[in-house]
């Protein structure tokens, strides 16, 4: 591993195979409303920052030299920026030598370039036609506190509650109760020293405004109402359950490790997890609501039949006051 991580040969031959590999990716990609909502989405909430281009143009892949891949790596790749992580049965110091051993007299490399977004906080809107679809593809969201917030773990229980996973309020509202979907879901996703809270779900087209207006309605509805004891105890139930799953296993547990390098968080964030979890109190949860699920600030992009639901997506209240992209 220390040999190529280290030393890799990057032969140019290879590189037109993996260029027209990429590409035809690209091309698959971009034939889905999945991948096409969630490029435009992208693009608006970030902008030009390179978290705004989630896909590359044909003319970015054929621009690429075996020396830019090269050049790359040297800038990119060295011992100051690499973490080492082991899990599992072993021998704690033949491994930490035998890992000294292999890396120890790497370079230490180039610093890493910290950039981070900033992110669009208005309200902003694009429809996209695909026409005939028999679903429509709906992304909402915008930026939001990362883990090093106060407030990150009660957004984390909110989000739960909300739109992540089977016992949410917007799946047991969207899927359960009306069947306009097969699944909806919402989702931090904690970048480096940035963050984004995202809805997501393919409805069936003539339930695309009807669908829309439930999910402001869900979000108003906790915005002014804390849950019950009741409910905001089974959401606490099953994000405690699932963390420790997650974490039990050798490859989770490095995963909590690299997250907590990534957002420089004390082991004291892994270890207290649980137990502030379930310390989260149903009025934290509104405040969270009201204060980082706003759709008046939010983007919203649908792909889908608009000579069908292009009149009554543009209707809604949300959507009228925003800007059109």
């Amino acid at each position: 591993a220390a040999d190529v991580i280290r030393r890799p040969t990057l032969p140019e031959a290879e590189l037109p195979r993996l260029k027209a590999n990429i590409a035809r990716q690209v091309a698959v990609a971009r034939s889905s409303p999945q991948a096409i909502a969630g490029e435009a989405y992208a693009r608006l909430l970030w902008g030009d920052h390179p978290y705004g281009r989630s896909l590359p143009t044909d003319a970015d892949i054929e621009s690429y030299s075996i020396g830019d891949v090269r050049e790359f790596v040297a800038r990119n790749f060295g011992a100051a920026r690499a973490h080492v992580y082991v899990g599992g049965r072993f021998d704690r110091a033949a491994v930490e030598a035998s890992v000294r051993a292999a890396f120890g007299d790497w370079a230490r490399g180039a610093p890493p370039t910290v950039n981070p977004p900033t992110g669009t906080r208005t309200a902003q809107v694009q429809l996209i036609d695909r026409a005939e679809a028999a679903q429509s593809t709906i992304m909402l969201g915008g930026p939001t506190i990362g883990p090093t917030a106060p407030d990150y773990l009660p957004l984390v229980v909110t989000n739960t509650l909300l739109g992540g996973g089977l016992i949410s309020r917007l799946d047991q509202n969207l899927r359960e109760d009306k069947g306009w979907t097969y699944g909806v879901s919402t989702r931090i996703s904690p970048y480096y020293r940035a963050a984004a809270w995202t809805m997501s779900a393919d409805v069936n087209t003539p339930d695309t405004a009807p669908a829309l207006r439930e999910t402001y309605r869900e979000i108003a509805k906790l915005q002014a109402e804390p849950p019950s004891v009741a409910e905001l105890r089974r959401i606490q139930n099953y994000r405690a359950g699932t963390f420790v799953i997650g974490a039990s296993s050798r490859g989770g547990l490095l995963g909590q490790l690299a997250f907590l390098n990534l957002h420089g968080l004390p082991d004291e964030w892994l270890t207290d997890y649980v137990q502030n979890v379930y310390a989260v109190t149903p009025e934290q949860v509104s405040a969270a609501t009201r204060e980082h699920v706003d759709p008046s600030r939010m983007t919203l992009v649908v792909v889908g039949d608009l000579k069908q639901i292009g009149r009554d997506v543009s209707a809604l209240p949300q959507v009228k006051s925003a800007a059109r992209k």
